[in-house]
């Protein structure tokens, strides 16, 4: 069974995981990475997928 989400609900803590990243601590951006792997788990998902596909949109918006 295949449900597709709109991950808005993951936004926010991608914001904080990434102002955490940008500002050094890695610890904190690591706690949020795990919250978010938390909630795709809980939906049945894989989180090494969401990353995976996450990375390869990051990389179009940044070539755009």
């Amino acid at each position: 069974m295949t449900t597709t989400y709109r991950n808005d609900d993951l936004l926010p803590l991608i914001e904080e995981a990434y102002a955490a990243f940008s500002s050094g601590d890695r610890v904190k951006a690591s706690a949020f990475r795990a919250k978010i792997n938390i909630r795709l788990r809980k939906r049945g998902e894989d989180p090494s997928t969401f990353w995976q596909t996450f990375q390869q949109a990051a990389e179009i918006l940044q070539a755009n």
